[in-house]
């Protein structure tokens, strides 16, 4: 019997990279006291997993369209 492949179940499969908090200051060329407003805004959408936090890149591009776009 072959093996089907089946559709992951792992959430951020589908949502390309993991950026760290540190990382993600480094990647925007941001401080981290404006990721803290811009989290605190809505701007990003951190995720928690055993006390670490983190953002998905998808959600992380989403959201700078979102501010091009005015949305």
């Amino acid at each position: 019997m072959s093996k089907q492949n089946k559709p992951s179940t792992n959430p951020t499969a589908s949502k390309g990279r993991i950026f760290s908090f540190n990382s993600i200051c480094n990647e925007l060329s941001i401080s981290r006291q404006t990721a803290y407003n811009w989290i605190k805004h809505g701007h990003l959408k951190p995720h928690r997993l055993g006390g670490k936090v983190f953002f998905l890149e998808a959600e992380i591009l989403e959201s700078i369209q979102n501010e091009k776009d005015g949305k």
